[in-house]
């Protein structure tokens, strides 16, 4: 597994990311720290997320920290196919899925 720090760096869409994890296994504890990054980054961004997308990785977080990988894998491709791709979360969500296996 490799976590790349790209803080203050653009790339593509996405813009002041934390920390990207990538690989092939994380831990639940990782993906809902992911997930709460996410959050912290979408009150800052502009326009905001949808508040439906924002209830949508709440659960996916309150999800992972109680250990239940389907129901996290699941919202997380929710938010996907909410467009999230295009407010710049994407590719973040989608290392998240891939570090789950799915």
């Amino acid at each position: 597994m490799a976590t790349f720090n790209q803080h203050n760096q653009t790339v593509g869409v996405q813009h002041n990311a934390e920390n990207m994890i990538v690989g092939s296994s994380a831990s639940m504890a990782d993906i809902a720290a992911g997930v709460e990054n996410v959050l912290a980054q979408a009150h800052q961004t502009e326009p905001p997320l949808p508040p439906e997308v924002q209830a949508e990785l709440v659960a996916a977080r309150d999800a992972a920290v109680s250990g239940d990988t389907a129901e996290t894998g699941g919202r997380l491709r929710r938010v996907l196919e909410m467009g999230s791709l295009a407010t710049g979360i994407g590719s973040q969500i989608a290392a998240m899925l891939g570090a789950l296996g799915g």
